[in-house]
C-alpha cells in the first residue's frame, strides 16, 4: 500500500510539473543533382522602329538572339506580347514572334542555336494621331 501511495504521488507531481518528453528520430534522405550543360545568349535586337502610312505592319524586324551550347541541347522559345499603347493612350494589337531558322529546333554542329524575332503591329496603327507607341514583350528559353 505504502509503494501505491509512493508511485501515484510521484504520478501526480509529475503531471503537475508538467514534464516535456523529448525523443530522436532517424530520417534518410536522398539527393539527387542533374549536371546540366552550360549555355549562354547573346542578343541583337532591335526594339525602336518605325512604320510609315501605308507600309506592311506584319513581319516587323525586331532583331535576331543567339544561345550557345552542346550540340544535342534541344531548346524551344516562347514570347509573349502586350498592345502597343500610343501617347495619346490609342492601344493596336502587337505580337512578337520567332522565326526558327533551323526547322527541327536542334543546334547546328559548333552548338549554336539562332532566332529571329519578327512582330506585327494592328493594321490601323496609321489611323490615329499618336506618332509614339511603347509595349513590351518577353522571351523565355527551355531547354534540356
Amino acid at each position: 500500500m505504502k509503494r501505491l501511495a509512493t508511485y501515484s504521488f510521484v504520478l501526480i507531481l509529475l503531471i503537475i510539473s508538467g514534464v516535456s518528453v523529448y525523443a530522436q528520430v532517424r530520417v534518410t534522405g536522398h539527393v539527387v543533382a542533374e549536371v546540366v550543360e552550360v549555355a549562354s545568349a547573346a542578343s541583337n535586337v532591335n526594339n525602336r522602329f518605325s512604320i510609315i502610312p501605308g507600309q506592311n505592319t506584319s513581319g516587323i524586324d525586331l532583331g535576331e538572339i543567339t544561345l550557345s551550347g552542346g550540340s544535342l541541347v534541344a531548346s524551344a522559345v516562347l514570347i509573349s506580347s502586350n498592345n502597343l499603347i500610343g501617347e495619346f493612350g490609342n492601344q493596336v494589337e502587337f505580337e512578337a514572334s520567332s522565326y526558327h531558322e533551323n526547322v527541327s529546333y536542334m543546334p547546328d554542329a559548333s552548338g549554336l542555336q539562332r532566332f529571329r524575332l519578327t512582330g506585327s503591329a494592328g493594321k490601323n496603327i496609321t489611323e490615329f494621331e499618336d506618332k509614339k507607341y511603347t509595349s513590351h514583350y518577353v522571351v523565355v528559353f527551355a531547354y534540356n
